[in-house]
């Protein structure tokens, strides 16, 4: 995900693109934003705990890479490998999110569905149009024989510029032409919904990226921020299921702003989020399954420390893993 000072439209000050953290706590208290109690006064051990249980629920849904250090998208990833990174998982996830059908992700959708769980997948577009079309065409030739739940056309490519959103609308428009039973939407920034009616008018779902964080928000203000950044799409769907496609919180890396990564805040964070999406009865893809080295090249330290597992594939909100 790239961070969202590239166009920055949202309730921060649109003149601070520049991550130095202009924006103060003030200016969030006066958005009407209050500490949570989960991530201001409950001590790291019952978060532990809570967290534990929300595994043990299996209900969690997950945005779901299986590269592992050294690889990145482009790089063919074996049927084992993908395999051994969705065992690690499988019993703590009702559904995942793929991003693409590339690099043998095609496996991945097969290993959820034989396990009864919900898939949503991505088609991985950018700037070339024609080159977008052949990805929609590879991805739903993938399909044809596996009933998943969502297709997402497309991830923030409005955000970053890369499309016009007649484009876009053009290729959701062909993949509702060859599978009309599918649900089908397309993955930005919250905000971005509000400037095209026009989409919201196509999709099938809205499907929108929450990301305090990259907003320069506290931690313990970010809950208030996710319910605003979740509201404020449903203010313009026009009715239709408002997904929360990302979120999350990294536990390690640089602060951003006000936003400070780290153990306890990435554990803090986890914990309300998935209190908050259960008591709104919100769809909530928690980004990410698994820490990524890769995504360093876009986000700096902190964009490889977003998991719930580490890179090695343990899991991190564990007592014995509590650095204290």
């Amino acid at each position: 995900m790239d961070r969202y000072d590239k166009l920055i439209q949202s309730f921060t000050d649109s003149s601070d693109v520049s991550g130095q953290g202009s924006v103060s706590r003030g200016h969030f208290l006066d958005m009407g934003f209050c500490p949570n109690p989960i991530i201001a006064n409950n001590p790291v051990k019952q978060n532990l705990y809570l967290a534990d249980g929300y595994f043990s629920q299996g209900e969690l849904l997950l945005s779901f890479s299986p590269y592992m250090r050294g690889q990145h998208p482009g790089v063919l990833i074996s049927d084992e490998q993908i395999a051994s990174r969705f065992d690690l998982i499988s019993e703590h996830v009702n559904g995942i999110r793929v991003f693409s059908v590339k690099d043998g992700n095609d496996q991945s959708i097969k290993l959820a569905k034989s396990k009864d769980k919900s898939v949503m997948v991505g088609v991985d577009i950018g700037s070339d149009q024609n080159e977008n079309y052949a990805q929609l065409d590879n991805t739903l030739r993938n399909l044809s024989n596996v009933a998943v739940d969502i297709l997402a056309i497309g991830n923030e490519v409005l955000l970053r510029g890369e499309l016009s959103v007649d484009q876009l609308i053009e290729l959701i428009a062909e993949a509702k032409r060859r599978f009309p039973e599918l649900q089908i939407g397309y993955v930005d920034a919250y905000f971005v919904f509000e400037n095209y009616p026009e989409l919201v008018d196509v999709c099938d779902v809205i499907l929108i990226n929450c990301y305090p964080f990259w907003e320069y928000c506290p931690v313990d203000l970010a809950i208030d921020h996710l319910d605003s950044m979740y509201e404020r799409a449903v203010a313009v769907s026009k009715g239709k299921q408002v997904i929360v496609a990302e979120t999350g919180w990294p536990s390690q890396g640089e602060s951003y702003g006000l936003a400070e990564p780290g153990f306890e805040n990435a554990l803090g964070y986890f914990v309300a989020a998935m209190e908050w999406s259960q008591r709104k009865a919100v769809d909530m893809y928690y980004f990410a399954a698994f820490d990524e080295s890769w995504k360093m090249s876009d986000e700096g330290g902190v964009g490889a420390y977003w998991g719930l597992w580490d890179e090695m594939g343990q899991r991190k909100f564990t007592l014995e893993n509590y650095p204290s």
